[in-house]
């Protein structure tokens, strides 16, 4: 058994009320109201003693960000666990990260909405949460596609460029899914994402004042196309 010393539960206390001041920040002001000024003066630190922990306004929101995705993965968990069959754990993966979203909009868009200039190495902590969040909904796809293979284009019928990505994703991730079926995972993503973003960020308003009965519709339309099986030279496994 590790035994941690004093000092080192100390920081990781510390760090912690950095994170929880950093959020509560956040949540009643916005990002702009983030600072090492405003969280040190929140903390009665100051700034300089601040720095021990993180050495930039970046790195702490980088470590924020990790901490959000974990606590959203943990939710989508924690009610997919819950189900029994796989179409069931999908449905609820889906609607549990849409009501984790709304009911945390400062957070995620702390997340998903501060433009990235470049991907963060394999080797980055971001990168290694930014993969778990894709596996909690990849997973089930991959599940999904062992049980009752669906519908999706051969791997030769895709652009030649879509289909060296999707290759370098797949040997990312270790799928089992073909890379016709990637892509199809990847437009529902993007399709149940967006419909998420969307709402969290206000931009339904001109159309719906209530967004969920759309999103359910959106989500019932994945599913059924989910359902239709492959056909031939889609590269589904083989029972």
């Amino acid at each position: 058994m590790t035994v941690t010393s004093r000092r080192d539960r100390l920081r990781a206390a510390t760090l912690s009320e950095i994170l929880e001041t950093a959020r509560r920040l956040l949540v009643a002001d916005g990002l702009p109201a983030v600072t090492l000024r405003a969280i040190s003066r929140e903390m009665g630190m100051t700034a300089p003693a601040l720095y021990r922990y993180y050495d930039s306004l970046d790195a702490l929101l980088e470590s924020l960000s990790i901490a959000l995705f974990e606590e959203c993965i943990g939710h989508v968990e924690a009610a997919v666990a819950e189900q029994k069959d796989v179409a069931s754990k999908l449905g609820v993966a889906c609607r549990e990260f849409r009501r984790w979203s709304l009911a945390h909009r400062a957070e995620f868009a702390l997340m998903f909405g501060r433009p990235s200039e470049q991907l963060p190495a394999p080797d980055d902590p971001m990168y290694a949460v930014g993969m778990r969040f894709c596996a909690v909904y990849l997973v089930l796809f991959d599940e999904l596609w062992r049980a009752h293979p669906f519908a999706a284009p051969a791997d030769d019928d895709l652009p030649a460029d879509l289909r060296d990505q999707l290759a370098t994703f797949k040997a990312a991730t270790g799928t089992a899914l073909t890379l016709g079926a990637l892509q199809v995972y990847l437009s529902h993503w993007i399709r149940l994402y967006g419909s998420v973003a969307l709402e969290v960020f206000g931009h339904l308003g001109f159309a719906l004042t209530d967004a969920q009965s759309m999103f359910e519709t959106e989500l019932k339309t994945v599913m059924l196309s989910l359902m239709k099986p492959s056909t031939p030279g889609s590269g589904a496994p083989r029972s």
